[in-house]
């Protein structure tokens, strides 16, 4: 949606914060960004990940952001790389369209289809990690037995930490990326 945007600010110099590819950044040749490199997301779970399960085996389910979007996609891309050669498993992977209710509406789904199974749970952001947390509340399990590592950083995230449902997360602090837009 920045697109229109972006080209009518071709004449006045600009920021990009947020989450965009350097591909997309380069595309446009958007002159300032702050914000990650999506693809690092991918990867900064895969190291949580390999806390949680250092032999490399594990059943997970993931809860996905958006079909189509670049966050999704470079997650998606990080994880089969490293997966290669391990003993990591996809039991089921859907999108939530970043919504919780679907989210919550997923997590059900997967704890009725493959209930023990499952080792922990991967959200592509924190929304996605409020709706399992609240499936596995309703399901009364037990916070850790099924760990979520996810992407993001909101209030639910923090209080999922806190709780002890989630593991860990790749943080984007946009605490952080207003102050260094101002510094830039």
């Amino acid at each position: 949606g920045s697109i229109p945007v972006i080209e009518a600010l071709k004449d006045f110099p600009y920021i990009i914060v947020n989450a965009y590819t350097q591909d997309a950044l380069k595309a446009n040749n958007v002159p300032y960004y702050v914000g990650p490199m999506i693809e690092k997301h991918g990867y900064n779970m895969l190291d949580l990940m390999w806390q949680v399960w250092p032999d490399k085996k594990a059943n997970l389910v993931a809860i996905e952001g958006a079909a189509g979007a670049a966050q999704t996609i470079l997650m998606n891309q990080a994880f089969d790389e490293k997966f290669a050669g391990t003993e990591m498993k996809w039991l089921a992977k859907q999108n939530a369209d970043w919504d919780s209710d679907k989210a919550l509406a997923i997590m059900t789904d997967y704890l009725t289809t493959y209930g023990d199974e499952i080792d922990g749970i991967i959200c592509h952001d924190g929304g996605s990690a409020a709706g399992a947390i609240a499936a596995l509340k309703a399901a009364n399990i037990e916070p850790g037995k099924l760990p979520i590592i996810c992407a993001g950083s909101n209030k639910s995230v923090y209080e999922g930490i806190k709780a002890g449902y989630i593991y860990g997360t790749s943080t984007q602090d946009p605490g952080l990326e207003g102050a260094l837009v101002v510094e830039v």
